[in-house]
């Protein structure tokens, strides 16, 4: 919980492993980011495969790290 008001306190929010987030609260992670987004925070964040949840709601820039390929 102090992660989340945390995160609605700020003008930017990075999130690392986003797919770990996800898997674990797919519902709360899914409404949080729509919370951001309602709110204008940035949303900078890190997935190994985008859920579809988060792509079918958000326009999103996929960066690859390519020394991982």
């Amino acid at each position: 919980m102090k992660e989340r008001e945390a995160c609605l306190q700020s003008d930017v929010v990075c999130i690392d492993e986003g797919n770990k987030w996800h898997n674990q609260n797919p519902k709360e992670f899914v409404a949080l980011l729509e919370e951001l987004q309602a709110r204008n925070i940035r949303i900078i964040a890190s997935f190994i495969e985008v859920p579809k949840a988060v792509m079918e709601i958000f326009d999103f820039h996929m960066d690859l790290d390519e020394s991982a390929c």
